[in-house]
Protein backbone atom coordinates (compact mmCIF):
# COMPACT_ATOMS: atom_id res chain seq x y z
CA UNK A 1 0.00 0.00 0.00
CA UNK A 2 1.23 4.03 -0.82
CA UNK A 3 0.28 4.33 2.52
CA UNK A 4 0.83 1.59 5.01
CA UNK A 5 4.64 2.62 6.21
CA UNK A 6 6.83 0.73 8.39
CA UNK A 7 7.08 3.73 10.91
CA UNK A 8 5.16 6.92 10.44
CA UNK A 9 6.91 10.65 12.39
CA UNK A 10 5.17 12.97 12.97
CA UNK A 11 7.28 16.44 13.19
CA UNK A 12 10.08 17.26 11.20
CA UNK A 13 12.02 18.99 13.47
CA UNK A 14 16.10 17.70 14.86
CA UNK A 15 13.94 14.90 16.45
CA UNK A 16 12.06 13.55 13.91
CA UNK A 17 14.00 13.98 10.57
CA UNK A 18 17.01 12.58 12.78
CA UNK A 19 14.66 9.62 13.64
CA UNK A 20 13.52 9.12 9.71
CA UNK A 21 16.98 9.19 8.45
CA UNK A 22 17.97 6.35 10.66
CA UNK A 23 15.33 4.48 9.96
CA UNK A 24 15.57 4.84 6.46
CA UNK A 25 19.26 3.75 6.54
CA UNK A 26 18.06 0.60 8.75
CA UNK A 27 15.97 -0.10 5.97
CA UNK A 28 12.73 0.90 7.22
CA UNK A 29 9.45 1.96 5.03
CA UNK A 30 9.73 5.93 6.63
CA UNK A 31 7.68 9.26 6.31
CA UNK A 32 7.54 12.34 8.24
CA UNK A 33 4.24 14.76 8.55
CA UNK A 34 5.26 18.20 8.87
CA UNK A 35 1.98 20.88 9.28
CA UNK A 36 5.14 23.62 8.72
CA UNK A 37 8.05 24.18 7.61
CA UNK A 38 10.33 20.88 7.28
CA UNK A 39 13.20 21.07 10.52
CA UNK A 40 10.56 22.51 12.78
CA UNK A 41 11.42 25.10 14.99
CA UNK A 42 15.64 24.84 15.89
CA UNK A 43 16.06 24.89 12.12
CA UNK A 44 13.14 27.71 11.56
CA UNK A 45 12.53 29.79 14.48
CA UNK A 46 15.17 28.75 16.88
CA UNK A 47 18.92 27.78 16.93
CA UNK A 48 19.91 28.22 13.40
CA UNK A 49 18.29 31.88 12.48
CA UNK A 50 19.66 33.04 16.37
CA UNK A 51 22.76 31.05 15.71
CA UNK A 52 23.44 33.38 12.11
CA UNK A 53 22.47 36.56 14.18
CA UNK A 54 25.17 35.44 16.68
CA UNK A 55 27.57 34.71 14.29
CA UNK A 56 26.66 38.76 12.73
CA UNK A 57 27.58 39.96 16.24
CA UNK A 58 30.54 38.02 16.61
CA UNK A 59 31.72 39.72 13.35
CA UNK A 60 30.39 43.08 14.36
CA UNK A 61 32.55 42.75 17.24
CA UNK A 62 35.35 41.70 15.85
CA UNK A 63 35.26 43.99 13.26
CA UNK A 64 35.07 47.12 16.07
CA UNK A 65 38.13 45.75 17.73
CA UNK A 66 40.22 45.03 14.54
CA UNK A 67 42.33 47.98 15.75
CA UNK A 68 44.09 45.75 18.61
CA UNK A 69 45.00 43.56 15.46
CA UNK A 70 46.83 45.98 13.57
CA UNK A 71 44.32 46.13 10.83
CA UNK A 72 42.47 49.67 9.94
CA UNK A 73 38.83 49.37 8.98
CA UNK A 74 37.97 52.94 9.75
CA UNK A 75 34.09 53.08 10.88
CA UNK A 76 32.37 49.93 11.07
CA UNK A 77 28.43 49.94 11.68
CA UNK A 78 25.50 47.46 11.05
CA UNK A 79 23.55 47.21 7.78
CA UNK A 80 20.59 45.08 9.39
CA UNK A 81 18.46 44.53 6.29
CA UNK A 82 21.72 42.41 5.50
CA UNK A 83 21.91 40.59 8.71
CA UNK A 84 18.23 39.64 8.34
CA UNK A 85 18.60 38.86 4.95
CA UNK A 86 21.73 36.74 5.27
CA UNK A 87 19.68 34.90 8.28
CA UNK A 88 16.72 34.00 5.82
CA UNK A 89 19.30 32.59 3.35
CA UNK A 90 20.94 30.32 5.72
CA UNK A 91 17.69 28.92 7.13
CA UNK A 92 16.51 28.28 3.43
CA UNK A 93 19.57 26.63 2.42
CA UNK A 94 20.23 24.38 5.44
CA UNK A 95 16.43 23.64 5.42
CA UNK A 96 16.23 22.28 1.51
CA UNK A 97 19.66 20.49 2.54
CA UNK A 98 17.27 18.15 5.11
CA UNK A 99 14.75 18.03 2.16
CA UNK A 100 17.18 16.68 0.03
CA UNK A 101 18.06 14.29 2.65
CA UNK A 102 14.98 13.26 2.98
CA UNK A 103 13.92 12.52 -0.65
CA UNK A 104 16.99 11.08 -0.87
CA UNK A 105 16.35 8.60 1.38
CA UNK A 106 13.24 7.83 -0.39
CA UNK A 107 11.16 9.27 2.92
CA UNK A 108 7.64 10.09 2.19
CA UNK A 109 6.90 13.49 2.93
CA UNK A 110 3.31 14.27 4.09
CA UNK A 111 2.18 18.06 4.57
CA UNK A 112 -0.27 18.83 6.56
CA UNK A 113 -1.71 18.07 10.76
CA UNK A 114 -1.15 14.91 11.87
CA UNK A 115 -3.87 13.63 14.28
CA UNK A 116 -3.20 9.54 15.50
CA UNK A 117 -6.56 8.04 14.77
CA UNK A 118 -5.89 4.82 16.44
CA UNK A 119 -2.61 2.77 17.45
CA UNK A 120 -1.73 2.08 13.66
CA UNK A 121 -3.95 5.07 11.93
CA UNK A 122 -2.99 8.94 11.09
CA UNK A 123 -4.93 11.31 9.69
CA UNK A 124 -2.95 14.01 7.52
CA UNK A 125 -5.20 17.00 6.92
CA UNK A 126 -3.43 19.73 4.48
CA UNK A 127 -3.69 23.47 4.51
CA UNK A 128 -7.28 23.20 1.89
CA UNK A 129 -8.82 20.80 4.05
CA UNK A 130 -8.33 17.48 2.10
CA UNK A 131 -7.22 14.49 4.86
CA UNK A 132 -5.37 11.40 4.02
CA UNK A 133 -5.30 8.65 5.74
CA UNK A 134 -1.85 6.56 7.19
CA UNK A 135 -1.03 3.21 8.06
CA UNK A 136 1.85 2.69 10.26
CA UNK A 137 3.42 0.13 12.43
CA UNK A 138 4.88 2.20 14.79
CA UNK A 139 4.23 5.67 15.75
CA UNK A 140 6.83 8.36 16.82
CA UNK A 141 5.93 11.65 18.15
CA UNK A 142 8.11 14.59 17.28
CA UNK A 143 5.92 17.57 17.67
CA UNK A 144 8.11 19.74 19.64
CA UNK A 145 7.63 22.94 21.47
CA UNK A 146 6.43 26.92 21.31
CA UNK A 147 6.87 29.79 23.35
CA UNK A 148 5.19 29.70 26.58
CA UNK A 149 2.21 32.23 26.35
CA UNK A 150 0.48 33.25 29.77
CA UNK A 151 -2.80 34.95 29.10
CA UNK A 152 -1.76 37.83 31.84
CA UNK A 153 0.87 39.30 29.43
CA UNK A 154 -1.59 39.26 26.59
CA UNK A 155 1.02 38.45 23.84
CA UNK A 156 -0.34 40.15 20.47
CA UNK A 157 2.27 39.76 18.00
CA UNK A 158 2.90 43.09 17.38
CA UNK A 159 4.11 45.03 20.60
CA UNK A 160 4.10 41.93 22.84
CA UNK A 161 6.25 39.45 21.31
CA UNK A 162 7.55 35.37 21.51
CA UNK A 163 10.86 34.54 20.29
CA UNK A 164 9.07 33.62 16.68
CA UNK A 165 7.82 36.94 16.81
CA UNK A 166 11.70 38.75 17.07
CA UNK A 167 12.96 36.89 14.48
CA UNK A 168 10.52 37.97 12.01
CA UNK A 169 11.40 42.01 12.83
CA UNK A 170 13.44 43.19 9.65
CA UNK A 171 13.66 46.35 11.28
CA UNK A 172 15.60 46.87 14.53
CA UNK A 173 13.46 48.35 17.55
CA UNK A 174 15.00 51.43 19.32
CA UNK A 175 14.39 49.07 22.62
CA UNK A 176 13.29 46.06 24.27
CA UNK A 177 12.09 44.78 27.69
CA UNK A 178 12.82 41.12 27.93
CA UNK A 179 10.91 39.49 30.08
CA UNK A 180 13.22 36.61 31.39
CA UNK A 181 16.52 35.89 32.31
CA UNK A 182 17.29 32.56 30.89
CA UNK A 183 18.76 31.01 27.89
CA UNK A 184 16.80 32.44 24.89
CA UNK A 185 16.19 35.80 27.03
CA UNK A 186 20.17 36.41 27.64
CA UNK A 187 21.22 35.52 23.84
CA UNK A 188 19.04 37.52 22.67
CA UNK A 189 19.94 40.01 25.06
CA UNK A 190 23.70 39.81 23.52
CA UNK A 191 22.49 39.96 19.80
CA UNK A 192 20.42 42.72 19.65
CA UNK A 193 22.26 44.89 22.16
CA UNK A 194 25.19 44.50 19.83
CA UNK A 195 22.97 45.42 17.04
CA UNK A 196 22.60 48.90 18.81
CA UNK A 197 19.42 48.02 20.63
CA UNK A 198 18.87 49.42 24.46
CA UNK A 199 18.02 46.35 26.16
CA UNK A 200 16.09 46.09 29.40
CA UNK A 201 16.28 42.41 31.19
CA UNK A 202 13.42 41.71 33.28
CA UNK A 203 14.13 38.34 35.43
CA UNK A 204 12.06 37.20 38.95
CA UNK A 205 14.86 34.70 40.29
CA UNK A 206 17.61 36.44 41.88
CA UNK A 207 20.26 36.41 39.06
CA UNK A 208 20.05 35.36 35.28
CA UNK A 209 20.47 32.16 33.68
CA UNK A 210 19.24 30.65 36.70
CA UNK A 211 20.04 26.96 35.95
CA UNK A 212 24.00 27.75 35.34
CA UNK A 213 26.80 27.84 37.43
CA UNK A 214 26.53 31.18 39.62
CA UNK A 215 30.54 31.58 39.12
CA UNK A 216 29.92 31.52 35.17
CA UNK A 217 26.42 33.61 35.04
CA UNK A 218 28.24 35.97 37.07
CA UNK A 219 30.84 36.55 34.25
CA UNK A 220 27.89 36.82 31.99
CA UNK A 221 26.05 39.36 33.67
CA UNK A 222 28.63 41.71 34.11
CA UNK A 223 29.49 41.18 30.18
CA UNK A 224 25.81 42.13 29.25
CA UNK A 225 26.12 44.83 31.66
CA UNK A 226 29.35 46.25 30.05
CA UNK A 227 27.61 45.81 26.80
CA UNK A 228 25.33 48.41 28.13
CA UNK A 229 21.95 45.91 29.05
CA UNK A 230 20.06 46.95 32.19
CA UNK A 231 19.31 43.79 33.95
CA UNK A 232 16.75 43.94 37.19
CA UNK A 233 16.94 40.67 38.37
CA UNK A 234 14.30 39.59 42.21
CA UNK A 235 11.75 41.53 40.25
CA UNK A 236 8.11 40.23 39.03
CA UNK A 237 5.99 41.78 36.08
CA UNK A 238 2.68 42.94 36.76
CA UNK A 239 1.10 44.12 33.76
CA UNK A 240 1.96 45.29 29.82
CA UNK A 241 -0.31 47.83 28.33
CA UNK A 242 0.07 48.93 24.86
CA UNK A 243 -0.70 52.14 23.13
CA UNK A 244 0.25 53.95 20.02
CA UNK A 245 4.25 54.23 21.10
CA UNK A 246 4.69 51.04 21.87
CA UNK A 247 4.37 49.37 25.84
CA UNK A 248 4.55 49.89 29.13
CA UNK A 249 5.74 47.23 31.45
CA UNK A 250 4.91 47.87 35.12
CA UNK A 251 7.00 46.24 37.65
CA UNK A 252 6.23 44.90 41.10
CA UNK A 253 9.33 47.65 42.30
CA UNK A 254 6.53 50.48 41.26
CA UNK A 255 8.84 51.46 38.39
CA UNK A 256 7.33 51.33 35.00
CA UNK A 257 9.50 51.04 31.92
CA UNK A 258 8.60 52.33 28.71
CA UNK A 259 9.32 50.75 25.69
CA UNK A 260 9.00 49.85 21.83
CA UNK A 261 8.92 45.73 21.66
CA UNK A 262 8.47 43.53 24.85
CA UNK A 263 10.14 40.11 24.23
CA UNK A 264 8.39 37.48 26.44
CA UNK A 265 11.06 34.41 26.97
CA UNK A 266 9.32 32.94 29.82
CA UNK A 267 9.68 28.93 28.63
CA UNK A 268 8.07 26.95 26.64
CA UNK A 269 5.54 24.52 26.24
CA UNK A 270 5.44 21.37 24.62
CA UNK A 271 2.91 20.80 21.36
CA UNK A 272 0.52 18.25 22.21
CA UNK A 273 -2.91 19.91 21.12
CA UNK A 274 -5.08 18.00 18.85
CA UNK A 275 -2.99 14.74 18.33
CA UNK A 276 -6.00 13.12 20.63
CA UNK A 277 -3.61 11.55 22.91
CA UNK A 278 -5.65 11.51 26.17
CA UNK A 279 -8.64 9.48 24.18
CA UNK A 280 -5.37 7.11 22.84
CA UNK A 281 -4.84 6.69 26.48
CA UNK A 282 -1.00 7.65 26.24
CA UNK A 283 -0.06 8.56 29.53
CA UNK A 284 0.83 12.32 30.47
CA UNK A 285 2.64 14.17 32.83
CA UNK A 286 2.51 17.66 33.93
CA UNK A 287 1.57 18.31 29.82
CA UNK A 288 4.31 16.13 28.68
CA UNK A 289 4.20 12.82 26.84
CA UNK A 290 5.03 9.34 29.50
CA UNK A 291 8.20 7.81 27.94
CA UNK A 292 10.45 4.84 29.33
CA UNK A 293 13.77 4.82 28.21
CA UNK A 294 13.32 3.87 24.74
CA UNK A 295 10.97 6.69 24.34
CA UNK A 296 8.02 4.18 24.13
CA UNK A 297 4.86 5.63 25.33
CA UNK A 298 1.95 3.63 27.35
CA UNK A 299 1.18 2.29 24.16
CA UNK A 300 3.55 -0.24 23.17
CA UNK A 301 4.06 1.18 18.85
CA UNK A 302 3.66 4.42 19.50
CA UNK A 303 7.11 6.75 20.52
CA UNK A 304 7.68 10.28 22.10
CA UNK A 305 11.40 12.46 21.95
CA UNK A 306 12.17 15.68 22.12
CA UNK A 307 10.39 18.60 23.41
CA UNK A 308 7.14 16.78 24.01
CA UNK A 309 8.89 14.32 26.41
CA UNK A 310 10.01 15.15 30.36
CA UNK A 311 13.72 16.39 30.16
CA UNK A 312 15.29 19.62 29.29
CA UNK A 313 14.21 20.78 25.55
CA UNK A 314 17.01 20.60 23.76
CA UNK A 315 17.47 20.29 19.70
CA UNK A 316 20.29 17.63 20.30
CA UNK A 317 18.45 16.06 22.88
CA UNK A 318 15.43 15.26 20.55
CA UNK A 319 17.87 14.04 18.14
CA UNK A 320 19.07 11.38 20.40
CA UNK A 321 15.79 10.70 21.30
CA UNK A 322 14.76 10.21 18.15
CA UNK A 323 17.71 7.62 17.28
CA UNK A 324 17.04 5.90 20.36
CA UNK A 325 13.12 5.25 19.45
CA UNK A 326 14.26 3.82 16.20
CA UNK A 327 16.54 2.00 17.45
CA UNK A 328 14.17 0.15 20.12
CA UNK A 329 12.00 -0.25 17.18
CA UNK A 330 14.34 -2.26 15.45
CA UNK A 331 15.56 -4.35 17.95
CA UNK A 332 18.92 -2.65 18.42
CA UNK A 333 21.04 -1.42 21.16
CA UNK A 334 19.84 1.86 22.89
CA UNK A 335 21.84 4.07 24.51
CA UNK A 336 20.45 6.37 27.62
CA UNK A 337 22.30 9.22 28.38
CA UNK A 338 21.55 10.93 31.93
CA UNK A 339 19.70 13.65 31.87
CA UNK A 340 22.20 16.28 33.56
CA UNK A 341 24.85 14.61 31.18
CA UNK A 342 23.12 16.22 28.30
CA UNK A 343 25.58 19.40 27.59
CA UNK A 344 23.90 23.07 27.47
CA UNK A 345 25.06 25.75 25.72
CA UNK A 346 24.07 29.55 25.69
CA UNK A 347 25.02 31.42 22.62
CA UNK A 348 25.89 34.74 24.66
CA UNK A 349 29.10 36.92 24.37
CA UNK A 350 30.48 34.68 25.84
CA UNK A 351 29.46 31.98 25.26
CA UNK A 352 28.57 29.27 28.23
CA UNK A 353 28.58 25.76 27.89
CA UNK A 354 27.36 23.57 30.79
CA UNK A 355 27.26 19.61 31.62
CA UNK A 356 27.03 17.41 34.47
CA UNK A 357 26.81 19.07 37.88
CA UNK A 358 27.17 22.22 38.73
CA UNK A 359 29.17 23.13 42.25
CA UNK A 360 26.20 24.14 44.03
CA UNK A 361 24.29 20.54 42.69
CA UNK A 362 27.14 18.99 44.37
CA UNK A 363 26.91 20.72 47.46
CA UNK A 364 22.88 19.87 47.64
CA UNK A 365 23.36 16.36 46.39
CA UNK A 366 25.87 16.60 49.27
CA UNK A 367 29.04 15.69 47.17
CA UNK A 368 32.23 15.29 49.03
CA UNK A 369 34.06 17.25 45.63
CA UNK A 370 36.72 19.30 44.38
CA UNK A 371 36.57 22.27 42.27
CA UNK A 372 39.45 22.45 39.35
CA UNK A 373 39.77 26.54 37.45
CA UNK A 374 41.40 27.71 34.67
CA UNK A 375 40.40 31.91 33.69
CA UNK A 376 40.82 32.39 29.98
CA UNK A 377 43.43 35.46 30.62
CA UNK A 378 46.19 32.66 31.63
CA UNK A 379 45.65 31.36 28.40
CA UNK A 380 48.29 32.16 25.35
CA UNK A 381 46.03 31.16 22.67
CA UNK A 382 42.95 32.88 24.07
CA UNK A 383 45.90 35.96 24.44
CA UNK A 384 46.22 35.74 21.00
CA UNK A 385 42.74 35.71 19.66
CA UNK A 386 41.96 38.76 21.81
CA UNK A 387 39.72 36.78 23.63
CA UNK A 388 40.59 37.10 27.59
CA UNK A 389 37.44 37.11 28.94
CA UNK A 390 36.05 33.62 30.73
CA UNK A 391 37.00 30.36 33.19
CA UNK A 392 36.78 27.08 32.82
CA UNK A 393 35.67 24.97 36.00
CA UNK A 394 35.33 21.72 36.44
CA UNK A 395 33.96 19.25 39.53
CA UNK A 396 35.60 16.24 40.44
CA UNK A 397 34.64 14.06 43.68
CA UNK A 398 37.45 14.58 45.50
CA UNK A 399 38.16 11.15 46.70
CA UNK A 400 38.48 9.60 43.57
CA UNK A 401 38.90 12.89 41.22
CA UNK A 402 35.92 11.40 38.87
CA UNK A 403 34.64 14.35 36.54
CA UNK A 404 30.90 15.06 37.12
CA UNK A 405 30.37 18.30 35.85
CA UNK A 406 32.02 21.37 33.69
CA UNK A 407 31.11 24.65 33.42
CA UNK A 408 32.57 26.96 30.42
CA UNK A 409 32.26 30.50 29.81
CA UNK A 410 34.38 32.17 27.46
CA UNK A 411 35.70 31.61 23.47
CA UNK A 412 34.38 28.35 22.11
CA UNK A 413 32.67 27.20 24.92
CA UNK A 414 30.46 25.61 22.76
CA UNK A 415 33.31 23.34 21.17
CA UNK A 416 34.88 22.82 24.34
CA UNK A 417 32.76 21.09 26.34
CA UNK A 418 31.95 17.87 24.29
CA UNK A 419 35.40 15.94 25.51
CA UNK A 420 34.12 16.86 29.16
CA UNK A 421 30.80 15.58 28.55
CA UNK A 422 32.82 12.58 26.95
CA UNK A 423 34.82 12.03 30.39
CA UNK A 424 31.92 12.72 32.45
CA UNK A 425 29.74 10.00 30.94
CA UNK A 426 32.69 7.60 30.61
CA UNK A 427 33.79 7.94 34.51
CA UNK A 428 36.84 9.41 33.65
CA UNK A 429 38.83 10.85 36.61
CA UNK A 430 40.61 14.19 35.99
CA UNK A 431 44.05 12.12 35.57
CA UNK A 432 42.87 9.79 32.98
CA UNK A 433 41.94 13.17 30.80
CA UNK A 434 45.27 15.49 31.70
CA UNK A 435 47.50 13.10 31.18
CA UNK A 436 46.88 13.32 27.53
CA UNK A 437 49.23 15.50 25.92
CA UNK A 438 47.18 18.58 24.88
CA UNK A 439 48.35 20.83 21.60
CA UNK A 440 50.02 24.38 22.14
CA UNK A 441 48.83 26.39 22.08
CA UNK A 442 45.02 25.92 21.99
CA UNK A 443 42.13 26.93 24.46
CA UNK A 444 41.73 23.17 25.22
CA UNK A 445 44.98 23.71 27.42
CA UNK A 446 42.73 25.38 29.79
CA UNK A 447 40.48 22.37 30.00
CA UNK A 448 44.14 20.35 30.86
CA UNK A 449 45.08 23.20 33.73
CA UNK A 450 41.68 23.37 35.17
CA UNK A 451 41.50 19.03 35.44
CA UNK A 452 45.16 19.59 36.72
CA UNK A 453 43.95 21.94 39.67
CA UNK A 454 42.14 19.34 41.04
CA UNK A 455 45.22 17.36 41.91
CA UNK A 456 47.07 20.28 42.74
CA UNK A 457 49.02 19.90 39.28
CA UNK A 458 48.18 23.11 37.66
CA UNK A 459 51.12 24.67 35.61
CA UNK A 460 50.23 28.05 34.88
CA UNK A 461 48.47 29.19 37.85
CA UNK A 462 49.97 29.59 41.41
CA UNK A 463 48.89 27.60 44.09
CA UNK A 464 50.14 26.43 47.51
CA UNK A 465 52.77 23.04 47.41
CA UNK A 466 51.40 19.46 48.43
CA UNK A 467 51.62 19.14 51.82
CA UNK A 468 51.48 23.00 52.77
Amino acid sequence: MENKFDIAIIGSGPGGYVAALRAARLGKKVCVIERGLIGGTCLNRGCIPTKAYAASRDALHLAQRAGDFGIDTGAVSIDFSKVFNRKKRIVKDVRMSVVNLLKGNKIALKKGRGKIIDTNRIAVTAKDGTETELLADNIIIATGSKPLNIPALKIDHERILTSNDLLKLDELPKNIVIIGGGIIGCEFASIFSAFGVDITIVELLDNILPTVDRQISNIVKRSLKTQGVTIKTGVKVEAITVDDGGAKVALASGETISTEKVLVSIGRAPNTKGLELEELGVEMERGRITVDQNGQTSIKNIYAIGDVTLGPMLAHKASHDGINAVHSICGLEVHTVKEENIPSVVFTDPEVAYVGLSEADAKAKAIDHVCGRFSYSASSKAACMGETKGLIKIVAKKDTGVIIGASICGAHASDLIYGLGVAISRGLRASEVYETVFAHPTLCEGVKEALEEIDGLAIHKILKTRGN
